[in-house]
């Protein structure tokens, strides 16, 4: 399985849309994105380049997400062809 890598802060929101997330605020720094409104928001920064790995890593916890799902939601949110 391939490590993880920074991404861009809109791949990363997108990869949290494909799993069902979606965005419930957000201000001129950050989104915060839930499943519903009782869970806890995962807090997406906007600036910057790319999302540091300590921030990805923590926002995919928070989201119980799977290395598996991850890179297969990535895959899409970038437009590449699906990994076999």
């Amino acid at each position: 399985m391939p490590a993880l890598a920074p991404v861009a802060p809109e791949t990363l929101k997108r990869i949290l849309e494909l799993k069902g997330y979606r965005v419930v605020s957000e201000d001129d720094l950050n989104w915060a994105l839930a499943r519903d409104l009782k869970g806890e928001p995962v807090i997406i920064p906007k600036a910057g380049e790319l999302v540091a790995l300590d921030v990805m890593s923590a926002a995919l916890d928070t989201a119980q997400m799977s290395n598996s799902e991850y890179f297969r939601f990535r895959t899409q949110a970038l437009g590449l062809p699906p990994i076999n």
